[in-house]
């Protein structure tokens, strides 16, 4: 199905691998509706930036992102506050489940106690360099079906880590301007070498993973000869960026997730603070969104009656684990302008679900943060016009069709989706109208660029039809 926020999906691979990632995804499936009771999209499928051949299921994408949360905060370990840490966990259990199980195990299948062994890369490493990219693929080489109780556990974990790294990856290449790329024995283009990343990584996961079925037949040499082919390829991305004087602390596996991989992952994270009563990522659909609606609104109304939640707490308790993923923004290098237009997208995507929450519709034209200039940075530019875009149309869809969306609504909530419709649509010609102003300036520019040039020629040749003779004659007179 087309999601929102995605690309048309690409068709998985027919024949035994194609049967093989079709069931390991039916499966998937079947332990999502576990962990999370009650999630109306929990088969959906989810496209990573630049890794649409790759879709996964709903539950990998929140299990990877809430993994990220866990890296970015070191949650279990002392550098929380205790307060912190008590509301990460608690949002972190209602999100996994009820149950502590799910987040005890995500912990110890992410740090040295759970996968270090002796002689494991992994031991070495530094809690300081968990929030960053490349630790994902030292779990990668440390990790073994013995460390996991099933082994579909052990096939969606490697999934989530290769996934994970090779998209961030792959969104690091694209960001960089670079017409080649140094290789053992041969260059590459930026699209062969993203070829070459994405079939390499491909072929790993369906031959010694998805290819096996049980520990009986798992070759785990040959899948420790190809992650080694892997870690080469890798390391000469790492290469060939410190060779051109880019990112330095990629060969100090110091990467932090690039865009707009840390976005994505961040949004996600920043809407689960809002998902008190449960409800997807919010890519399954508005329709879906607006089916679940009126469960999601009797049970807050219950709540709420019963005394048990009251909407201050909610705003209270939303705005400290708002704070808390400061850890996350820090090492996900999040500005100040993605974290306003990811809380933006968050809220719209509450409004998505609950379409009668008035306050909820009153805080997004408060929300709509200023339109980028000229010198902040392209990816900011992006991301303001990719949700400003898609809220307005939403809002446009429903206003426009009244009858149909907005019947039987109080007057109050009609007049807040008005007003953020109207603040959009200033917000969006705002940007528009800067975009006009900055290819203007660059217009002039060029052609007193061009004047200059056509007078300096026409003085070099001696033409004095346009003032060039007087200007060589100032130059340096007749003789010079």
């Amino acid at each position: 199905r087309r999601l929102p926020s995605c690309r048309p999906l690409v068709a998985l691979p027919s024949g035994e691998v194609g049967r093989r990632l079709m069931a390991s995804a039916a499966s998937a499936r079947a332990s999502g509706a576990d962990h999370a009771p009650g999630r109306t999209a929990a088969g959906a499928l989810h496209e990573l930036p630049a890794l649409p051949e790759w879709p996964v299921t709903e539950a990998q994408f929140r299990a990877l992102t809430f993994e990220t949360l866990l890296l970015c905060t070191h949650l279990g370990s002392q550098a929380l506050g205790s307060e912190e840490s008590e509301l990460l966990t608690r949002m972190l259990r209602r999100e996994l489940g009820p149950s502590g199980d799910a987040l005890d195990q995500m912990l110890r299948h992410l740090n040295n106690s759970g996968l270090g062994e002796s002689g494991s890369s992994l031991v070495e490493v530094p809690a300081a360099n968990r929030p960053f990219l490349h630790y994902r693929f030292l779990l990668l080489t440390a990790g073994r079906p013995h460390h996991f109780e099933r082994f579909v556990d052990f096939q969606q974990w490697v999934e989530r880590q290769l996934v994970t790294f090779l998209c961030g990856l792959l969104c690091l290449t694209q960001t960089v301007q670079l017409s080649t790329w140094e290789l053992p024995g041969f260059p590459l283009s930026k699209l062969e070498l993203q070829r070459t990343l994405k079939r390499s990584f491909r072929e790993c996961y369906r031959q010694y993973v998805i290819g096996a079925t049980g520990l009986e037949d798992f070759r785990d040499k040959e899948y420790t000869s190809s992650l080694s082919k892997l870690n080469m390829l890798v390391h000469s991305v790492y290469n060939t960026l410190y060779e051109n004087g880019l990112w330095p602390e990629a060969l100090q596996y110091k990467l932090a997730y690039p865009y707009p991989l840390s976005v994505t992952v961040y949004r996600v994270l920043l809407l689960a603070t809002f998902s008190e009563h449960g409800g997807g990522v919010g890519g399954g659909g508005v329709e879906v969104a607006e089916a679940a609606a009126p469960a999601v609104e009797g049970a807050l109304v219950e709540a709420r009656a019963s005394g048990a939640v009251t909407a201050s707490s909610d705003e209270a308790n939303r705005m400290h684990l708002v704070s808390a993923l400061w850890h996350c923004r820090s090492a996900l290098r999040i500005t100040p302008l993605q974290h306003s237009l990811c809380l933006l997208w968050a809220s719209w995507s509450t409004l998505r679900r609950n379409p009668k929450d008035l306050a909820m519709a009153e805080a997004i034209h408060r929300r709509v943060p200023w339109a980028p200039g000229p010198a902040d940075a392209p990816e900011e530019a992006h991301l303001f016009a990719s949700v400003v875009s898609k809220l307005q149309g939403w809002l446009q869809a429903r206003l426009s069709d009244s009858h149909e969306h907005l019947e039987a609504s109080p007057p109050e909530l009609v007049a807040a989706m008005l007003k953020a419709h109207l603040v959009l649509r200033v917000a969006a010609s705002r940007t528009d109208r800067s975009s006009s102003e900055m290819e203007g300036e660059h217009g002039a520019a060029a052609a007193r660029a061009r004047s200059a040039a056509h007078g300096i020629t026409h003085a070099g040749n001696g033409d004095t039809s346009r003032g060039g003779g007087g200007g060589g004659r100032a130059a340096g007179g007749p003789g010079g």
